[in-house]
This record gives C-alpha cells, sequence and structure tokens, in this order.
C-alpha cells in the first residue's frame, strides 16, 4: 500500500466511518452518572455536571434527544423536576438551550432539599408532546 493510499484509508476510516456509526445508533453521554431514558422510541440520555451534589448546590445538565429512527431531534426540549412524594417542584426554573442539533444544555437546577426527585423531560417534536421522567436520588 502507498502513503497516499494508506493516509486516504486512514482519512475514510477516521472521518466517514464515526459519521455513519452515529446515523446508526443514539450516543449515550458518558460517565460519570450518564443516564438513559426512553419514550416512544425516543431516547434521552442525560448526565448532572456536576455528577455529585448536595442540597443547595447548583446543577446544570447536559442532554442527547434521539428520534426512534436515531435521527438527531432538533425541535422543542423542557425539562423540570419535582418530588412526587411531596407534590412540589424546584424552586428555580431552569433553561434550555440548543448547542447543536440533538444536543442540548439545561441549566440552573437546585434541589433543596433531600429525597427523591423526578427528572420531567417533554419533546415536542411535528407537533407532537411526549413525556419522559427518571428519578434522581438525593442523599
Amino acid at each position: 500500500m502507498t502513503m497516499h493510499l494508506a493516509r486516504q484509508f486512514l482519512y475514510f476510516g477516521l472521518c466517514v466511518f464515526p459519521l455513519s456509526v452515529a446515523v446508526a445508533d443514539c450516543p449515550k453521554l458518558s460517565k460519570p452518572a450518564g443516564k438513559m431514558v426512553t419514550e416512544d422510541g425516543y431516547k434521552i440520555s442525560y448526565r448532572l455536571d456536576p455528577a455529585y451534589f448536595h442540597v443547595g448546590e447548583p446543577f446544570d445538565m447536559a442532554v442527547i434527544v434521539c428520534r426512534p429512527n436515531a435521527a438527531p431531534f432538533s425541535e422543542i426540549l423542557e425539562i423540570d423536576a419535582l418530588m412526587p412524594a411531596h407534590r412540589h417542584g424546584m424552586n428555580y426554573n431552569p433553561t434550555v438551550r440548543k448547542t447543536a442539533p440533538g444536543r442540548f444544555k439545561a441549566e440552573g437546577f437546585m434541589f433543596h432539599m433531600r429525597g427523591d426527585w423526578q427528572f420531567r423531560f417533554e419533546i415536542v417534536d411535528n407537533g407532537q408532546v411526549r413525556r419522559a421522567s427518571a428519578v434522581h436520588r438525593l442523599k
């Protein structure tokens, strides 16, 4: 194999192949604390930043949303958190902004007490609303 051909092969392997893998599967945010929930075939991968926090400490969330066909989601995502056992939410309203197709950053979370909190994700895609949730236990 000539050096020129080897460079082309390396370029193809590094640049083209990862793109085809990304289309075939929804990426999951890595550890620590990367989690995934699904609803109606939609996959929501999220990671808290910082991964570990205490009562009264602010935190953010990185989120990836994929459609059932693994195509990146680029419409509306809203996120909130509440304590179902106490029937109340947070004292703060997080903001969600799109950072790239299918990728979002939610900022401004703060849990004001220990216990089981439920993240609620609301996806609006082509006029259809879908909801998913995930539990986070704050000790």
